[in-house]
Order: C-alpha cells, then structure tokens, then sequence
C-alpha cells in the first residue's frame, strides 16, 4: 500500500518558482560561495524558515491562532521557536539537495515512459489510502 503525504507526479512550474524562493533566500546569506558554506548560513536558514511558515499550514491556522493551543506565546514565538527552530541547525548543503531532488520530480522521466506523464501514471497499480 502507498500512503502518499506530499507528493507530485510532475513538478509544476509554479511549484518549481517556489522552492526556488526557498534555494535563493539560502543562497543570498552572505556566507554562502555559490552553496560552499565555510559557516551555519543563518540569516538564509531564517528566509527560508519565514517563507516555509507561509505554506506548512493554513491561512486559517494564522487567521485562527493556532499556534497558541501548541503553546506558543504569539505569532513571533510560533516562527522563532517552531519554523526557525526547525530549520536552523539543518545542512544547508541537505536542504539544497532535498531542494533540488524535488525540484526534478517526474515519474515519467525515465526509459520506460519517455515522459508520458499519462502512461506513467495508469502503470500504477499500488493500492492507496
């Protein structure tokens, strides 16, 4: 069985301009030499961090504060603590490559489909949730 959380058969256009946001804002620290990092990029690690809070949940989740019934004080502890926190001790050189494995996803690119995205997707014969 295939239980799917995020995923995409086929990176959009769109989508790619998004995570391009998130590979520039890491590759605008002024520590990063074209991704060779000799320090923790934090300022691009903090960008990356804010942009990502935009899209991990809901505009009704800020709307609503929910980030208080996780306990958190107000919206500036929510994305220090918990968006900022989760990504400021990470690899950047990990983030770009996860960046950049996303951003080539197409289950059609390969031998067998040729890019038929079509054709790629009717051979799926995994039961799903």
């Amino acid at each position: 069985r295939v239980a799917s959380v995020c995923a995409l058969a086929r990176m959009s256009t769109f989508n790619k301009l998004q995570l391009e946001s998130l590979e520039m804002a890491l590759l605008a620290d002024a520590g990063c030499a074209d991704g060779a990092y000799e320090r923790q990029p934090w300022k691009g690690l903090r960008a990356l961090a804010r942009i990502e809070a935009g899209w991990a949940v809901s505009s009704d989740f800020y709307r609503q504060e929910k980030f208080r019934e996780y306990g958190y004080g107000s919206l500036e502890d929510f994305l220090i603590n918990a968006c900022e926190g989760a990504y400021c001790h990470a690899d950047p050189h990990n983030l770009l490559a996860q960046l950049n494995t996303w951003k080539s996803a197409d289950v059609s690119n390969n031998a067998r489909f040729k890019g038929n995205l079509a054709e790629a997707l009717g051979s799926i014969r995994a039961k799903t949730l």
